[in-house]
């Protein structure tokens, strides 16, 4: 590694093009990492040829504010955005406080951030802000960021990237990072109790290695672990539930055993942060681990963000996505969980087989999952640790605009409170529910993006038509593989209630796209097919018998005429047969049988395993019409409840924990995951920890631990046999006419197994319906 101080290169005249709003105005490549502190202090790692280069850099902390009111008593230095231009990212200031007055809005007489705050004292700077704004407002703001509408401020790493002008990863490819994977296999799952008893590690050069304690003490082994951290020098550290399981435990048993965990590059221990993660569907808060000098990743978050947009895939835990992406090798070695540490002590080799092909796994899910967010850090100020964990519509597009502003010298106008309506709900059409035969889905790509900058649709406060012009400036570039995640999102930050949000002409859009999709519709139906659905972009319908692959070319090519250039109908799906719920709800049967659940009311966590299993074996004889079939599919389930043959693993519901206990007490709500947790004795636990509970004879819930000797029996089986028909079978209640319905899934008597001979006459005449829509 080379250590030297910053190069300060002398400022030139400011070229101001798409290409700076894009990618940052500084041309600095190979930066694999940054850390800045609230006291003006940055360091940058980056990459040149072989060598590793680390620099330390000064440079002012920044916030915006609409008004120096509380600024009026302090000395500044007084700037003007004549001179914030003139710097093109070089910006150093003579004193501890500046305040740069930038070029007002296009409407002088609207309320706007027209003040640049620099000072290189934050921290003492936002004490006395924050207690000035509490007395004077009777507020209790704790920090500037609570000051919103007053004061807008990010996080250091983000002020410097945005100031700067730097990004990531320019001038390199995602097979230029060195990313480690590593695995740590436990005695069990409390780091107070049990011990690391093996580490697996492997780098992206294919080098592996394991550790255990055949040879080494618990101790040894955490040391040697650091030693090869430091010799192999990753960019970047990779697991799944890294931030949950490995990290937290690794910290803990190294601080018992009075070990360093020197993994920083400078040598220093990891640190904690608050941050959010973002599946797709929602934000929670959780618990980041940072390593000076190394990004952090979690592959899990990446497979559950993926899993929004898949419905076909069920679950998140390494080994169902690696069977999902085809990474699973054949003669993978799969040992269960409470199994492993019993396994090592009469069979340490297969459990060594066991950690290596887990870290091979993690490293085929970041090869497929993170090359995305890698191109995301190379346009956006923002790390690329936490690019990975929230690339929402807000974390994309808020900070990208603000550069854009602040290198232009311009003030951003206030959003006005007729800005911070909310927009109209997406479009979300049901024609129909019931059961159809052959099925299509049909997506007009990119659609809305292509309106937004077509029409320059800008929002109000938007004067330099950023965003459009950007949008349009991605639309034109294929090669960039990160792009769609960019343009796709657009529409929804400017749909929501942001800083360039406005809700007016992100309606405008919506309106303009939907003729286009009406237009599509107006085609399918033309062509004798049954519109089910219109989702946004998306049309479900149903087949005509004369369908072809033919007439789908010929509905393509008439789009093309009336479409904005380079967009284009894409037929993704074609299905055996389709169940139409609900709005945006489905269940679809493909050609070689397989079933996919198509909603948020089907998502992984929401059902127990005996449910979901149910619903993929009904779901084929529901959609084909077996009536009998369906319910011999019913019956064979009671009996397998009522005779306690399914394992508490399959009953269980699996919850992830959002809140600590602190947090959860002082929200005065009463939630069932944590009374689960509490009636067990247990009061510490994660942010982010994954539980499991099932409900213990008597109704109680009853929390499930690693290598509990809990048998099936102690379930209260009845309650789950309800719960089968009160939930599970009533997915179905749409797919037949009540009638049916009822003789279909009536409760049987007694454990079963259920004969009923007449089972195929007395369902004979029951089948499928479909209901239109008003």
């Amino acid at each position: 590694m080379v250590v030297r101080p910053a190069r300060v290169s002398p400022a030139h005249s400011p070229s101001p093009s798409w290409a700076h709003e894009l990618f940052g105005c500084d041309p600095t490549q190979g930066i694999v990492c940054v850390d800045a502190d609230h006291a003006g202090h940055a360091r940058v790692w980056r990459r040149v040829g072989s060598l590793l280069e680390a620099t330390e850099h000064r440079f002012p902390n920044w916030f915006l504010t609409t008004s120096l009111d509380l600024l009026a008593h302090l000395p500044a230095q007084r700037l003007s955005g004549d001179w914030l231009r003139a710097a093109h990212g070089q910006v150093a200031t003579s004193a501890p406080l500046a305040v740069v007055e930038l070029e007002p809005p296009a409407s002088a007489d609207v309320d706007a951030y027209r003040y640049l705050v620099l000072t290189d004292q934050l921290q003492e700077l936002e004490t006395a802000l924050v207690e000035m704004s509490n007395k004077r407002d009777g507020g209790g703001a704790q920090t500037l960021a609570d000051l919103r509408g007053l004061v807008l401020i990010w996080h250091p790493i983000e002020q410097f990237l945005t100031l700067t002008g730097r990004t990531y990863f320019k001038g390199m490819r995602f097979d230029d990072l060195r990313r480690f994977q590593f695995d740590l296999e436990t005695t069990g799952l409390d780091e107070d109790r049990d011990r690391i008893f093996m580490v697996c590690m492997r780098d992206g050069t294919g080098w592996q290695e394991c550790l255990d304690t055949s040879e080494l003490s618990e101790a040894e082994l955490i040391e040697r672990f650091v030693a090869l951290v430091q010799r192999r020098d990753p960019d970047v550290f990779e697991n799944h539930n890294i931030f949950a399981f490995d990290l937290p435990f690794l910290v803990k048993r190294a601080a018992r055993l009075g070990v360093r965990l020197g993994l920083g590059r400078d040598g220093s221990e990891p640190w904690l942060e608050t941050d959010i993660f973002d599946n797709g569907e929602r934000t929670e808060p959780f618990l980041r681990w940072r390593v000076a000098g190394r990004e952090v990743i979690d592959t899990q978050q990446a497979v559950r963000r993926f899993g929004v947009a898949a419905p076909d895939m069920r679950r998140h835990g390494l080994k169902d996505a690696a069977r999902y992406f085809g990474i699973a090798r054949a003669d993978r070695e799969y040992v269960p969980g409470a199994e492993v540490w019993p396994t090592y002590r009469t069979d340490p080799q297969r459990i060594r087989r066991y950690a290596a092909d887990d870290v091979q796994e993690v490293d085929g899910l970041s090869r497929r999952l993170l090359p995305t967010a890698f191109g995301l850090a190379s346009m956006l100020p923002r790390s690329y640790e936490r690019l990975a964990a929230d690339s929402g519509p807000t974390s994309l597009w808020e900070l990208l605009l603000v550069r854009a502003y602040l290198h232009a010298g311009r003030a951003i106008a206030a959003p006005t409170p007729r800005l911070q309506r909310p927009s109209a709900e997406p479009r979300s059409e049901l024609f129909l529910t019931g059961v159809l035969g052959p099925s299509g889905r049909a997506v007009v790509r990119q659609l809305l993006p292509s309106v937004l900058a077509g029409n320059a649709l800008a929002p109000a406060n938007d004067d330099l038509g950023v965003l459009p012009r950007l949008v349009e400036r991605l639309l034109a570039d294929p090669d960039n593989d990160s792009a769609p995640v960019l343009t796709g999102e657009a529409h929804t930050y400017l749909a929501g209630q942001n800083l360039f949000s406005d809700p007016e002409a992100a309606d405008r859009a919506s309106g303009s796209a939907r003729q286009y999709v009406d237009q599509l519709v107006a085609d399918l139906r033309g062509r004798g097919c049954t519109v089910v659905s219109v989702d946004g972009e998306e049309v479900v319908f149903g087949l005509p018998r004369q369908w072809s692959a033919s007439i789908e070319r010929q509905i393509a090519e008439r789009a093309r005429e009336y479409l904005p250039p380079g967009v284009n109908v894409a037929y993704e799906s074609q299905y055996e047969a389709l169940y139409a719920r609900g709005p945006r709800s489905f269940i679809t049967l493909s050609g070689d049988g397989g079933v996919t659940l198509v909603g948020s009311s089907f998502r992984p966590g929401r059902f127990e395993r005996y449910g979901e299993s149910f619903l993929h074996q009904a779901a084929p004889f529901a959609l084909r019409g077996e009536a009998a079939r369906l319910r011999r599919v019913f019956l064979d389930t009671v009996h397998l409840l009522r005779t306690w043959q399914l394992s508490l693993e399959d009953l269980c519901v699996q919850v992830t924990l959002h809140k600590s206990l602190p947090q959860y007490r002082r929200s005065g709500t009463h939630e069932e995951p944590y009374e689960v947790l509490l009636a067990a004795g247990v009061r510490s636990w994660r942010v982010g920890q994954r539980i499991r509970y099932f409900r213990a004879r008597g109704g109680e819930p009853r929390l499930l631990r690693e290598g509990d000797e809990t048998s099936a029996a102690e379930a209260d089986t009845e309650y789950y046999v309800q719960r089968l028909y009160g939930l599970y079978c009533q997915q179905f209640a749409q797919a037949f006419r009540r009638e049916d319905f009822t003789r279909i899934f009536r409760l049987p008597s007694g454990p079963g197994p259920f004969e009923e001979p007449t089972l195929a006459a007395d369902l004979a005449d029951s089948h499928p319906i479909t209901t239109p829509l008003l």
